[in-house]
Formats: structure tokens, sequence, C-alpha cells
């Protein structure tokens, strides 16, 4: 008798789950968001039909993702500022240097994907908006007082200097693309949904044709403004596609083809420093072709590497997560057109060990030193500044970008 009193009971439970889930789906079919306990559920209608449980804690394997994507770009800075001549011939250390500096497209593209893996799930935020132009021109405006008063005005570039007080122009081109990106990623958003499967890659494969596969073909790159912004779409669509339809064969396919990818690229680089014994000229293409924006091998690199990543098991680490928040701090610290002559010329000197077997090992450090003194700066500032400010913006509902926003801690 208990055991069928106890068997009734687990039948009404589980009717009961079925209905409240039944009912909880047909509601979240007419609100986009809902909160339930410490996790976010989202539905994504349309052809995908699928429900998307978002945990509101941050994945330390992306956050240490973030940070080995700004480490490639600060080498690839090292390999177009450092001075070092372009020399033909061959040589390991040279190589091994080649190498290590092509990353720096291949880590652009994996912010642009990490956005779009994450945003699709998300709704437009004003506030986002907000802290990311306050760090934007923050920095901006710092690094010219900080230049006035190391430099003195005249030894200083007025353009640039006036630039700066503008700063989403090309003296910060990244920061401009993805601003216009994040103000279109809601329709974005809108074409993940209603399309089906089939037809959001057919127009993957039609953008990356376009954008990637015929540029790499002709050794071209497509610059300006609207085509960054389609590049930046392009890339997004990938990162959500995986997000949503994403499983262990694609996982598979991207890793077995951005391995593939980034043999192309080594393989390029020695080719043309070969052919360089012979003809100059192909000097130059051994780094123009991985630092090309249009690259498609360069893309199929970035997607790998964040499969790879994304499938590592990294448990939660609060420490590395704030440190990955203050990657795009580190971009606009250290990449700001004011202080990169006196950054590479008078302080790094990356030039004084051309020849010298400790090149790589000086590229490495400095890569890391420069990461470690630029995140420190922008922490402060985010703990100083961005905080107090954005709790302050959020309790006080200030401005119209705010408006239905309720008070809420600002958590790093």
């Amino acid at each position: 008798m208990y055991t069928n009193f106890g068997v009734l009971i687990r039948i009404i439970t589980d009717v009961n789950s079925y209905i409240n889930l039944s009912l909880l789906g047909a509601k979240m079919i007419y609100s986009p968001q809902y909160i339930l306990g410490a996790e976010k559920i989202y539905y994504i209608g349309g052809s995908m039909g699928k429900i998307v449980l978002e945990s509101g804690k941050r994945l330390s394997n992306i956050e240490l993702l973030r940070i080995v994507a700004m480490l490639m770009v600060i080498l690839g800075h090292y390999y177009v500022h450092g001075g070092i001549p372009e020399e033909a011939g061959l040589g390991v250390t040279k190589t091994v240097f080649q190498f290590l500096g092509s990353g720096s497209k291949i880590a652009v593209n994996i912010f642009v994907i990490i956005s779009g893996y994450f945003l699709v799930t998300q709704k437009f935020n004003w506030m986002k908006v907000f802290r990311f132009l306050s760090c934007t021109y923050f920095w901006s405006l710092a690094i010219v007082v900080f230049s006035l008063f190391a430099f003195g005005a005249s030894n200083v570039d007025s353009t640039l200097m006036k630039k700066s007080l503008f700063p989403l122009t090309p003296l910060n081109w990244f920061a401009r693309a993805y601003l216009n990106l994040y103000l279109v990623f809601p329709v974005l958003n809108i074409i993940m949904r209603k399309l089906s499967k089939g037809k959001i890659l057919a127009l993957i494969g039609l953008l990356t044709l376009w954008f990637y596969g015929i540029p790499t073909w002709l050794n071209e790159s497509k610059g300006g403004y609207l085509n960054s912004l389609f590049m930046f779409s392009d890339m997004y669509l990938m990162g959500a596609f995986i997000r949503v339809y994403g499983n262990e064969k694609l996982m598979r396919r991207l890793k077995v083809t951005g391995s593939l990818g980034m043999a192309v690229i080594w393989l390029s680089i020695v080719g043309f420093d070969y052919e360089s014994l012979k003809d100059p000229d192909y000097t130059a293409l051994a780094m123009s072709f991985p630092h090309s924006g249009a690259n498609f091998f360069v893309l199929l690199v970035a997607l790998g590497i964040f499969a790879v990543f994304k499938d590592i098991t990294v448990p939660s680490n609060g420490s590395l997560n704030k440190v990955a928040k203050t990657t795009f701090g580190v971009y606009l610290i250290h990449d700001n057109a004011l202080i990169v002559p006196w950054l590479w010329n008078a302080v790094i000197r990356a030039y004084e060990f051309y020849g010298s077997p400790f090149l790589i090992v000086h590229m490495v450090f400095t890569a890391v030193g420069i990461f470690f003194v630029c995140a420190v700066l922008e922490y402060l500032r985010i703990s100083y500044i961005e905080r107090p400010m954005m709790n302050f913006v959020s309790a006080h509902k200030i401005g119209c970008f705010c408006s239905g926003i309720h008070k809420k801690n600002y958590m790093m």
C-alpha cells in the first residue's frame, strides 16, 4: 500500500512539474526574459525552438580566452611597432618571432565571436553602452593629460590630440567597430530567431565568401566603416550559431579547420621568407598575409581557438574573471597613438634585441609586462571610478538610457 501511494505521489509530482514547465514555456514565448533563482531563462523562438539557460556567472574558460587573446594582440603590436627590421632570409629566431607576432587579427576575431556567443541570449542595454563609452573616453583623455605633462605640449602631435577628444574614430578603430556592432546586435538576434538553421548558415556562408573568401583569394582587404560592420556581424552570427546549434561534431570540425588554417598561415610565413631569398619583395608578404583583417584562414583559426577554449573545463575563478574584465582597457591604454612611439621606442626598445637570441624572451616578457601594468591601471579605474559612477547612475536612473532600470549593486 505504501509503495502504491509513493508511486501515486511521484506521478502527481511529475504531472505537476510538466504542467508548470509547459506554462513557463508558453509564458516565455510572450516575454523574452525570466529570472528563476540564479539563472536567466531565455526563449529563442522561431525555427530554433530552444530554451537557453544562461547562468549569471562568468565562464572562466572564456574569460581565460579573453586574456590569451589580448596577449596575442600585444605580441602582434610588438612585431608591428617594435622597430625590428624586415629583412629577407630564414632563421629559427626570426620564424618564431613571426609566428608569435601573427596572431593580432586572430585575436580580434576571437573577441567578436565571443560577443556573438553571449549576446545572442541578451537584450540591448544602454548601461553597457555607457560603460563602454566611459572607458573609451576616460583613457583617451587621461593619455592626453599624461602626454602633455610627460612630453610637453610642443612635443605632442596636435592632430592626434584633437582626435583624442573624439576617440571613436580611426584612432580607435576596434572601439568604433565594436560599438557599431553592439548597436545593431538586436537586429542580428532577430535574424537568429526568425531564420531557419539552413538559412542562417547560408547567410553566414555568403557574408564569409564576400568579405573573407574572395579578398583572401585576391590578396586584398576591405576597409571602411560599413565593411567592418558587415565583417563583425558575420563573426557575431558565427558565435551566435555556435551558442544555439553547437554540438560536439561542430566543435570537432572547427578545431580541425582551425588547425589547418594555422598550418596555412605558418607555412605561408616560411614560404614567403624562403622566396624572399630570391626576391626581397616577398619579405613584407610574410606578415601582411596573416595581419590582413579579411584573411579567411585567420577566421578559421579564431573559430578553432574558440572551440578549444569552449570545451576546456576551468573552475569558476573570481580573480581570473576580474583580470579578463580589464582586457578592453588594456587595449585602449597600450595602443593609443599618442604614446605608441614613446612606449615602443623609449621604453620597450625592442629594436635593441634585433639579432639577439633573447629576442623571443624579451618579446614574451614585454607582452606580459604591458598586460600587467595596463590591467592594474584599468582595474583601478573600474574600482574607483566606474563602479561608483555606475552605482550612482543605476540608483538615480540618470538619463533616458536608464529608464526602467531598477536600483541594483554594480558587480565586478
